[in-house]
């Protein structure tokens, strides 16, 4: 890796102009006189459109959810004992990962958009019909992003999303237009995710994101959003626009709760159908105390 330091805001857009090309900056909530989103906004004005990752400060935690729904690519909690600074090479592989670097420019895009369909990992990590990972890359994902937030101390949300009767879709319309709709669902579920999270089809009708950096309460916010978009957007077929619903379970990794991926992934398992017993159309998070149900608004 190589970095390039500055010291204000007028320093980094000098940097952007004579430097470039970056594929990543890291900067602070609070640049002096200024702040990160000023920054950001200067940037862009510019034709800057760098994925950026906010360093906020613990407290801090609305301002960083607010640096997410701005457009920022990941945020980590500063701490006095620097673990994000050990968090924060794993943080810009994430966000690298997640879109395509242009020439002299950078356009934030999604995480999948990294393998191209030429490339043989396509086949193998992309789910042909969504467009999202498949369940082979999920183990090795898992396993990976559950050991960081064990040794680095963040919290790691898992979500599972089914489609609510979606039997009744084949069944009424046949096949190719389930199809079609579980591929614009798929479209709706990664874009209410931010760029670092990775969405997967978990198998049939049943979509799964892991969430880093992610505790418990927003990731249930996120996962309403999600309903909600449902409810507010008929997906539109071939046979016409089909109203649908989904049920959602939530775990997250904190504090230790769970031992080993397999116990949050089985704790997210046991989420989603809790919400599906209470009258589907719901996100239920599910914590090592057993289960919380929330009701999307």
């Amino acid at each position: 890796m190589e970095c390039r330091r500055v010291v204000d805001a007028a320093a980094c857009l000098a940097a952007l102009r004579t430097d470039g090309p970056f594929d990543v900056v890291v900067l602070q909530q609070s640049l002096g006189s200024t702040t990160g989103f000023h920054l950001l906004l200067a940037a862009r004005r510019e034709g800057y459109c760098l994925p950026a990752i906010m360093l906020t400060e613990k407290g801090s935690e609305r301002v960083a959810a607010a640096a997410v729904r701005a457009g920022v690519a990941d945020y980590l909690i500063r701490d006095s004992n620097f673990s994000h600074l050990r968090a924060l090479p794993s943080a810009i592989r994430r966000v690298l990962e997640s879109r395509v670097t242009g020439p002299g420019r950078s356009n934030h895009t999604r995480r999948v958009e990294a393998i191209p369909p030429s490339d043989l990992r396509h086949l193998v990590l992309i789910d042909p019909l969504t467009g999202l990972y498949n369940r082979r890359f999920l183990q090795q994902s898992l396993e990976r992003e559950f050991a960081a937030a064990r040794r680095y101390g963040y919290p790691l949300a898992c979500a599972i999303a089914d489609l609510d009767h979606f039997k009744r879709i084949n069944d009424t319309y046949g096949h190719l237009i389930g199809d079609e709709v579980l591929a614009k669902v798929a479209g709706l579920f990664q874009s209410n995710f931010r760029a670092p999270d990775l969405c997967f089809r978990f198998g049939g009708e049943e979509l799964l994101v892991l969430m880093p950096h992610t505790s418990p309460r927003p990731a249930v916010v996120a996962c309403e959003r999600f309903l909600q978009t449902l409810r507010d957007i008929p997906i539109a077929t071939s046979a016409g626009d089909l109203p649908l619903t989904a049920s959602v379970g939530v775990a997250c990794l904190h504090n230790d709760n769970f031992a080993a991926p397999s116990d949050m992934l089985a704790a997210a398992d046991v989420a989603l159908y809790t919400a599906k017993r209470q009258g589907r159309d719901r996100v239920v998070l599910l914590e090592a105390c057993g289960p919380l149900n929330v009701k999307a608004a």
